[in-house]
């Protein structure tokens, strides 16, 4: 188990709410990345079901507007590309 895993779980296991656990993990370095892996690892959920419980975090809540709206620009780009 990794140190953001062991994080998770420790704040969790500490009494703190699971949105107060991830927000936790946002203040001590952890990138979405490491952020999903530590919620599959500490969960025991799919890389999918933990996708979705990080997209819902309040705490993470920019990163994943941000990188939805990358997504969508992509897409039209790509479509655009496909017009041509």
């Amino acid at each position: 188990m990794d140190r953001f895993a062991a994080l998770l779980e420790s704040a969790m296991a500490g009494g703190a709410t699971f949105d107060a656990a991830l927000a936790l993990l946002r203040t001590h370095g952890a990138t979405p990345v490491q952020a999903i892996k530590a919620i599959h690892q500490s969960r025991m959920v799919t890389l999918g079901e933990a996708k979705q419980l990080f997209a819902r975090s309040p705490a993470w809540a920019h990163e994943v507007q941000a990188a939805d709206a990358l997504h969508e620009e992509l897409l039209a780009l790509l479509g655009k590309e496909q017009d041509r």
